[in-house]
């Protein structure tokens, strides 16, 4: 695993070419511990110490259109849900149904 701290942050800017990355854990749930930076703060190397995490760049799209959360139980399926910031809506799908 790859700590995060002040080079990897860098680097993983340049990478995606990216003025803003997202550092997140790979199970979460109500954005905890989800950071949207430009830079990096001390904060984060302990934060990510021992939990698995993902990199990605901002997608602006994401911002204004919205994100799919998907949720599986015992590696099945469930459901998704449309995640709407900045309406605040919450769209549940289960089997193509809205």
């Amino acid at each position: 695993m790859i700590f995060v701290n002040e080079i990897s942050v860098r680097n993983w800017s340049e990478k995606f070419e990216a003025e803003v990355i997202i550092i997140k854990p790979i199970i979460s749930a109500t954005a905890r511990h989800t950071y949207r930076r430009r830079e990096f703060f001390p904060e984060l190397a302990e934060i990510f110490r021992t939990r698995k995490y993902m990199v990605q760049p901002l997608m602006k799209n994401i911002v204004h259109e919205g994100e799919f959360s998907l949720f599986y139980f015992d590696r099945e399926f469930s459901h998704a849900i449309l995640k709407l910031r900045s309406l605040k809506i919450f769209v549940c799908r289960k089997n193509g149904a809205v």
